[in-house]
């Protein structure tokens, strides 16, 4: 009777095979890149001399900044045009967000640092703090001959 009883349990426990951290941690980073390649475009190609993998990662930091400057905190659609890359892991260029009205605004600069995943875009709706941010932009933007890229 014991026998029967240890068979029985043996037979009805679950047997669920969880996938592996590796598994879940290479899902998330492929939806990352596929969400942030998705919300914004390069419109002018200047995203041809990047190596493969830096355009995701790219992508990723600027959507986080847009969003983050976005007052609803939503996602924003963008484009994104002249792209360079001053020092390793810095790129700059500008962005334009689509409104609410569904059209393009204005392009305005950026600065994107890919090692801390962090994003600044200069305002539009903002004069002062938009030209304070521009001269910070500026700044990191130079190259080490002190030319604006």
């Amino acid at each position: 009777m014991m026998e029967a009883r240890a068979r029985v349990a043996a037979n009805c426990s679950p047997r669920v095979q969880y996938p592996t951290w590796g598994a879940i941690a290479g899902c998330l980073m492929w939806l990352l890149a596929q969400g942030a390649a998705q919300a914004q475009t390069v419109i002018d190609g200047s995203d041809q001399g990047l190596l493969r993998g830096e355009l995701p990662l790219l992508m990723s930091v600027l959507e986080r900044g847009l969003t983050r400057s976005d007052a609803r905190g939503a996602a924003t659609t963008a484009r994104v045009r002249g792209i360079v890359q001053p020092e390793p892991g810095i790129y700059c260029g500008e962005v334009s967000t689509r409104g609410r009205d569904g059209q393009y605004g204005p392009f305005t600069r950026f600065v994107a640092e890919t090692k801390i995943r962090q994003a600044t875009i200069a305002p539009v709706n903002d004069p002062e703090r938009a030209a304070m941010i521009q001269r910070m932009i500026d700044a990191r933007c130079r190259s080490d001959d002190g030319a604006a890229r």
